[in-house]
């Protein structure tokens, strides 16, 4: 028996244990969970203080986080050692749970509510909304409006709580015909001990869990994004700095995840050393691209993003009615208005900037920002724009400090 033999058995079973227990502890947590904008961050903060119903969300949470990584773990063996070639049923059951682990992951996150969900929703949104063609629809498809509200988190529970269980169903289902199919046996103890050394540190670990959400917060983009998101946002920043957002965005990813389904397929006409290489090629690029991209938020705690502060007005820098005319023709000459909502233009991909005065009054913040926006936030996924002239940068700075207001 090879090596893969007896290890993608036992890397399936682990998964399968893990999921199951998740799957049980999440019908338990939406008992006591209100799902309501005002509720939901309310109900979490008193499953948090519980004893039981704490020690269950931070397995929830923990776990949820561990499948990703298991089930990652468990593709990158079965291509490490070539298993995918026998073992189609647990190589298409592992693929599947990561996809699901990762679906659960990110509508799950905006579950409590809190200021970092919010804007990591409004983030994720607005990526969506890059995409070429589709993307508008599929924001509005994401938030189910124009910013994130109460029908944002309608829709997130819905998946959350109904449509990716069956896919997790789906994903066992496979898992256990290939185990039932493979001559490797994974044992009845082992594939028990991740799931239980996760529900004893679940003892000792700080939820993820902040502050409730502003008003602000669902049209603010200054959060950092999460451990598992951090390469997808990675290949966004690096992609747009080559004015190819939509590449990060929808290609690169998609493409991956199309390899991965296809990778029994690819094996009956490629080698195995070839696939291993391509694997290896998108993870280095995730890698990379992600390290480039600044820190990720916090893996424990609080993960607050800044305090939206409201700049007190510079009187001794007033505005210019003409730069603000100037600015505004310049905004719309540029293709700003394509990404950023403002005086009413509507536009996707862009956090809104009616309210960006209120934060900023500096116009020299403004100019430096256009020109190269990972000089000011390293994370942004704005491009740079390097061409424009001192001018042009004075008008566009003086359109976007002038206050306005803001729509509700």
């Amino acid at each position: 028996m090879t090596r893969g033999e007896r290890l993608a058995p036992l890397s399936v079973a682990i998964l399968l244990v893990l999921a199951a227990a998740l799957f049980i502890s999440g019908w338990l947590l939406s008992i006591p969970y209100e799902p309501s904008r005002d509720g939901a961050y309310r109900s979490v903060a008193a499953i948090y203080q519980s004893g039981f119903w704490g020690l269950l969300a931070r397995f929830h949470e923990f776990g949820s986080g561990a499948l990703i990584l298991l089930s990652f773990a468990a593709v990158a063996l079965m291509i490490l050692t070539q298993s995918f070639r026998e073992d189609r049923w647990l190589w298409y059951s592992a693929v599947s749970l990561l996809l699901a682990a990762m679906g659960f992951q990110l509508t799950g996150h905006l579950l409590p509510f809190d200021r970092h969900a919010v804007q990591t929703a409004a983030i994720e949104g607005a990526i969506a909304g890059r995409m070429p063609l589709i993307g508008p629809d599929a924001q509005a498809l994401l938030l189910r409006g124009d910013a994130v509200g109460q029908p944002t988190l309608d829709f997130w529970y819905l998946a959350h709580r109904w449509l990716l269980p069956l896919l997790l169903f789906a994903s066992m289902f496979v898992g256990w015909v290939g185990l039932r199919r493979s001559e490797g046996s994974p044992g009845r103890i082992v594939p028990l001990l991740p799931t239980l050394a996760i529900f004893a540190l679940s003892f000792f670990l700080t939820p993820t869990f902040g502050s409730p959400a502003l008003e602000a917060d669902a049209a603010t983009f200054e959060t950092r994004p999460n451990w598992y998101t951090w390469p997808l946002h990675g290949m966004l920043v690096f992609s747009d700095r080559l004015g190819m957002g939509w590449v990060g965005v929808a290609l690169v990813p998609g493409l991956f995840v199309a390899f991965l389904i296809a990778v029994p397929l690819l094996s009956k006409r490629y080698t195995a050393t070839l696939i291993q290489m391509v694997f290896g090629a998108f993870v280095a690029a995730f890698a990379v691209a992600a390290l480039g991209a600044g820190r990720p938020a916090p893996l424990l705690g609080n993960q607050d993003p800044p305090v939206i502060a409201v700049a007190e007005p510079n009187e001794r820098l007033p505005i210019d009615p003409t730069l603000v005319a100037s600015g505004r023709l310049l905004f719309i000459e540029k293709g700003c208005g394509g990404c950023h909502t403002i005086e009413g233009r509507r536009a996707n991909g862009g956090p809104p900037l009616d309210g960006v005065w209120q934060r900023h009054t500096d116009p020299d913040w403004y100019r430096r920002f256009i020109r190269k926006p990972s000089s000011v936030k390293p994370a942004s996924t704005m491009p740079e724009f390097p061409g424009l002239g001192d001018s042009e940068l004075r008008a566009l700075a003086e359109f976007l400090r002038k206050p306005r207001p803001i729509k509700s």
